[in-house]
């Protein structure tokens, strides 16, 4: 099952606010060490198998897409639109119904910088889980503020038993990973009424739902979300560069 993952959607329609100050075009497309933010996300994917992408954006920002993705040969891309930004990623995530063919895929967070193994390992763990959604987590988090993180909390038996920014007692930070199945589209009809939809909202809706939802723990490889100026220059030569690092030599 995980060997066949071949499609991945990347949630790109953020508002980006802290960024501002650094870049007037989407969070996407601010560049890090010469290369548009998103550009990290998507070779790791296509390093793991990944042949085909949706990418969802804000409405006005899909020519900014398309320039970037359109020197990538290595995979195919089509361009959705989130027309409502502001319900957040999780409206985001259901915007792309229409276009995901697969029966599993990844999701993966526009902003988040990772090697190719994190989603290699997700793709060997969801081999053996056989889960609707397989959640990245990880037990041991290194370069993230984890009071802003969203977290997990999972069993002995890797069961995600909640998720969210209020966890209590968590054993994971989600590091913005997933391979999901296509069941999860099958939440759309009670979930989209809402204002505002999160991610951790739909994953929770699944549990409650009897979905099988699982972690898949990455402790030990090094990510970093991207979230503010700081961020952004301890990646390139701060404390975080081992993010990078670590992303160039597994290429």
């Amino acid at each position: 099952m995980g060997d066949n993952i071949r499609e991945a959607v990347i949630l790109a329609a953020g508002l980006s606010t802290r960024l501002r100050s650094l870049t007037s075009i989407p969070k996407f497309g601010l560049k890090i060490n010469g290369l548009p933010l998103i550009y990290y996300p998507i070779k790791s994917l296509i390093s793991s198998g990944v042949e085909k992408f949706t990418i969802v954006v804000a409405t006005g920002f899909e020519k900014v897409a398309r320039s970037i993705v359109s020197s990538i040969n290595e995979a195919e891309f089509v361009i959705a639109l989130n027309n409502h930004p502001e319900r957040e990623n999780g409206y985001t995530l259901l915007c792309a119904e229409n276009y995901v063919k697969s029966k599993y895929f990844f999701v993966s967070v526009c902003d988040h910088i990772y090697p190719s193994s994190l989603p290699l390992t997700l793709k060997r763990k969801q081999g053996s889980l056989k889960s609707d959604i397989l959640v990245g987590g990880d037990s041991q988090p290194k370069f993230v503020d984890v009071s802003e993180a969203t977290k997990i909390k999972a069993n002995g038996n890797n069961n995600v038993l909640e998720i969210g920014k209020e966890v209590e007692d968590y054993t994971h930070v989600d590091v913005g990973v997933f391979i999901m199945n296509n069941r999860v589209f099958s939440l759309k009809g009670e979930l989209e009424k809402l204002r505002r939809i999160s991610l951790s909202y739909i994953v929770q809706t699944a549990i409650s739902r009897g979905m099988s939802v699982k972690v898949c723990d990455i402790r030990g490889i090094p990510w970093k979300d991207v979230d503010t100026p700081e961020d952004v220059s301890g990646i390139v030569s701060g404390r975080f560069k081992e993010v990078l690092r670590v992303w160039m030599e597994d290429g």
